[in-house]
């Protein structure tokens, strides 16, 4: 997921992420896990992101926002942030990416 997206302010936002092994690049079972994103930007209140397994299993998930929500964000660089946690407890976190949000 690392890199840079481009989100207009007023579009919606989906970004599908994808749990694997980082060794073999294989599948991750997540059945149980929970499922967060959130964007920052500079030193502000996290914008909270609807997240969902698209396929628990496989550890494949989407998180997204929607237009009328990103319509409110300030213009720039925002850090996205995926986060899974077993049931245990336990979290791991994706490789966090940038949202660039232009006008």
């Amino acid at each position: 997921m690392a890199g840079i997206l481009s989100l207009r302010k007023g579009d919606a936002l989906q970004v599908r992420v994808e749990f694997t092994n980082l060794a073999d690049g294989s599948e991750y079972p997540m059945t149980g896990w929970t499922l967060e994103g959130s964007m920052r930007y500079a030193n502000c209140t996290p914008v909270e992101l609807v997240a969902s397994w698209t396929d628990e299993p496989t550890g494949v998930g989407l998180v997204e926002l929607d237009a009328a929500e990103t319509a409110n964000l300030t213009v720039g660089d925002y850090e996205l942030r995926v986060r899974a946690t077993s049931p245990g407890g336990k979290p791991t976190s994706s490789a966090p990416a940038t949202i660039r949000v232009t006008d």
